[in-house]
């Protein structure tokens, strides 16, 4: 009985730690929502980008606190056990980031980002970022490199996040230039098309994933980088 009670003890206290690490995962993301007020347009949006990767940062951050107060080994007869926990609390987590994550797709979307379409004469593909819906050149391309979220994307802020005395601090430190680049090989037909009567086509796997950050496996359930985890993904 008393061995039986020991066991139920450390798991009440290993849930609780975790509550605690997704309520304060909750109060940071809500404290977010009041600070990014002071930010307009482009400002906005590349904070948004910019706390969800900080916050998928977090994730990890509390995967480690929960495994080293825990003794984790992630390793013999206890190893699905703690790993479970942590996929507990990593799900929940993932649940709070998932908003931010449709956001930050609709930002690019609203762009054309996910907007694939096949030249109907020599079947090249191509993704318009610039311009209208209507007539246009097969080849036409932007001069320099664009940001998916819009062509006035030419500087990005860049944001630095705390939390400390369960305050959520955000500073803009510097910004970053986008490199301009321009493009001299010669890709498609140079004939006369008109977007809107284009057929669409799916895009591959892996551009995808780069343009739509809705997917929540990016996250990882256990990160490798928490001490004992490779016992476990082996």
């Amino acid at each position: 009985f008393l061995k039986l009670f020991k066991i139920c003890k450390t798991k009440r206290k290993i849930l609780l730690q975790i509550r605690d690490e997704v309520e304060l995962f909750k109060d940071i993301k809500n404290q977010f929502r009041e600070c990014r007020r002071i930010y307009r347009g482009k400002d906005e949006i590349d904070l948004v980008f910019e706390f969800q990767a900080w916050m998928g940062d977090q994730i990890e951050l509390a995967q480690k606190k929960i495994a080293e107060a825990n003794d984790f080994t992630f390793y013999g007869k206890n190893a699905d056990e703690e790993a479970g926990y942590i996929a507990n609390m990593t799900n929940q987590m993932r649940l709070e980031l998932y908003d931010l994550r449709v956001e930050a797709a609709g930002f690019q979307s609203a762009h054309g980002a996910g907007d694939a379409r096949r030249c109907i004469y020599c079947n090249e593909v191509w993704i318009k970022v610039e311009g209208c819906d209507g007539v246009t050149t097969c080849g036409t391309r932007p001069t320099q490199m664009v940001d998916v979220r819009s062509y006035e994307f030419a500087v990005l802020g860049t944001y630095s996040f705390r939390w400390t005395n369960r305050k959520l601090a955000i500073s803009k430190h510097k910004q970053r230039q986008v490199q301009h680049k321009r493009y001299n090989s010669k890709i498609g037909c140079n004939r006369s098309i008109n977007w809107s009567e284009m057929p669409k086509v799916s895009l591959p796997e892996d551009l995808v994933r780069v343009i739509k950050p809705v997917r929540m496996d990016e996250v990882p359930i256990l990160s490798n980088d928490v001490p004992g985890a490779s016992h476990w993904h082996t």
